[in-house]
């Protein structure tokens, strides 16, 4: 191993120490789950309720933020050094890249990769009031993103030492298909 890996490794194992260690870190997202919940318009999701004007959409996408928002402040980061050198492995070929996608670090490198990702969709979503609706269309499209991979998230959760392996764990996701099926056939179908 090289002298360069083993610093970024006793770097990172330091940054875990300290953030795992101070508690927040392993609080449940049940509460922003229950928002997000409510904040569905689920009889418009089963043909029984009006259709999802923009105020509707708008409540979602603040719940949504607000879960990312929790789901990422959750998270420990990598350290510089750490992000660089997990960025270069990832960018130097196939064998470099299936050697550390298995890692612990390439898993907080996702999971904060895919955090903040959603939390820029969600927070151009609010923004987007007076936007074109293909703009927002384009944007609930994006947010997809946030869910398609869910059982790939659940591994990285798991992968980071964060997850028992189970969906409804302290970064709950189980609700990630429903959320997904709601801005496809709800959300997307309603926009002008």
């Amino acid at each position: 191993m090289r002298a360069s890996s083993i610093i970024c490794c006793v770097a990172l194992a330091i940054t875990l120490l300290a953030n795992l260690g101070s508690g927040p870190a392993y609080s449940s997202t049940t509460e922003a789950v229950n928002a997000v919940n409510e904040a569905i318009d689920w009889g418009a999701m089963t043909g029984q309720g009006a259709t999802v004007d923009k105020a509707s959409r708008n409540r979602t996408a603040k719940a949504l933020l607000a879960y990312w928002q929790s789901f990422s402040n959750r998270l420990p980061r990598l350290p510089p050094a750490e992000l660089e050198w997990i960025t270069k492995e990832l960018s130097a070929g196939i064998e470099r890249f299936n050697a550390v996608s298995s890692r612990r670090e390439f898993a907080f490198y996702k999971l904060a990769q895919t955090a903040d990702n959603c939390i820029d969709i969600y927070s151009s979503l609010l923004q987007s009031d007076e936007a074109a609706p293909s703009y927002e269309v384009r944007l609930w499209v994006k947010s997809l993103n946030c869910y398609i991979h869910g059982s790939d998230t659940l591994v990285h959760l798991q992968t980071a030492g964060l997850s028992n392996g189970k969906y409804d764990g302290s970064f709950n996701i189980m609700f990630f298909g429903l959320w997904m099926d709601y801005t496809i056939n709800t959300v997307i179908e309603a926009i002008p």
